[in-house]
């Protein structure tokens, strides 16, 4: 299925050939012979297990050891250019980011057969094409044309390794920031506790929701035979999906009550509603520190420019709060590549920025 093709020229009433994303051709360096690569065949564990897709089928992933029938059933897997042997799709990556290192080819660690870089390097394209929920996301995102939306959903392909669910996590937030912003943007309209009140009630359930997704996902790490594994995979796939309707209809909810007692209009900076935006307000230092390393630093590149919302730090002591001052001191770390700009008439908010010259 490829979502991300279809829905594109669904959106945009763009033609075929600019919607669907280009395919690309490898050469090989086993030895054997020369010509092109066929798309990867990426496919949840089960269906690897399943249908024999490869010689180690049975064995499970021959680098972390995790079984194609048990952990990774619902996990993406790829079989290597060598035809025979399977790894999922985390082990891919690093397979790669090693070799890359070691400024080799990567080889299947199985038969050692040797294969372009390249080839792993479009695998994250044909996920992107291949996951409905990551292609209908990265499309919702706004003021962006479809070649940035896929450059975005790529760098946190290789940030998260491959990972579907951390990947779908971080375009979730980049959502989230889209209407975060309204709260701390300078009105007449609302108090800032009734700002807070929306949102925090809006919030509610997905916050629940997020609660059941940690415990299952523990409770799957301590599962003692594949049975249990199985249900436990399939509770996490309703959990999440689940989980992305409640993240749509908190949106919606906070878009609708916002702009119903007038809190946008004039209040829509032309500036701050043309990028994306990330919301910080309420995270812990730690927290806030994981998602700007995950989450903007991989996308700066392509965007150029985002707005962190930080919320004032009214409770903190001092006219800047701890989560600011976070923010400012780990930008620093990166200077070489980014740097920072106060938002106008928004204290609860700062521009980062990609250095152009780079």
């Amino acid at each position: 299925n490829s979502g991300l093709s279809t829905m594109a020229v669904s959106e945009s009433n763009a033609d075929n050939r600019q919607a669907r994303l280009p395919k690309q051709s490898h050469s090989k360096l086993g030895g054997n012979d020369t010509g092109e690569y066929d798309d990867a065949v990426i496919e949840y564990g089960e269906v690897l297990f399943n249908h024999g897709l490869a010689k180690n089928a049975k064995d499970g992933c021959p680098i972390c050891l995790r079984e194609f029938n048990g952990e990774l059933l619902k996990t993406y897997t790829l079989v290597l250019p060598c035809g025979e042997h399977a790894l999922c799709a985390n082990c891919s990556c690093s397979l790669k980011i090693e070799a890359d290192k070691a400024k080799q080819c990567p080889q299947c660690p199985l038969c050692r057969y040797a294969f372009d870089p390249e080839f792993i390097e479009d695998v994250s394209r044909q996920m992107i094409e291949k996951d409905q929920e990551i292609a209908n996301l990265i499309l919702k995102l706004s003021n962006m044309e479809l070649d940035e939306k896929i450059a975005v959903a790529e760098r946190l392909m290789w940030t998260h390794r491959f990972e579907q669910p951390a990947v779908v996590d971080a375009i979730e937030s980049l959502l989230d920031g889209e209407v975060s912003g309204l709260f701390f943007r300078n009105t007449e309209d609302l108090t800032h506790q009734q700002k807070n009140d929306i949102y925090y009630q809006a919030r509610l359930p997905v916050e629940k929701l997020e609660d059941k997704l940690k415990l299952l996902l523990q409770d799957q790490r301590g599962a003692a035979d594949a049975k249990s594994l199985e249900k436990l995979c399939d509770d996490l796939r309703r959990i999440r999906k689940e989980l992305a309707a409640a993240r749509e209809k908190a949106r919606e909810d906070i878009y609708n009550r916002m702009n119903s007692v007038g809190a946008m209009g004039a209040q829509q900076d032309g500036r701050d509603g043309s990028m994306i935006q990330v919301d910080y307000h309420g995270l812990h230092v730690n927290e806030m520190r994981m998602k700007f390393k995950e989450h903007v630093l991989p996308i700066l590149p392509v965007v150029r420019k985002i707005m962190i919302i930080t919320g004032r730090g009214t409770h903190s002591a001092g006219k800047e709060g701890k989560l600011k001052k976070a923010l400012f001191k780990l930008i620093g770390q990166y200077e070489s590549d980014i740097y920072w700009q106060r938002v106008d008439q928004n204290p609860g908010a700062l521009y980062v920025l990609w250095r152009s010259e780079k």
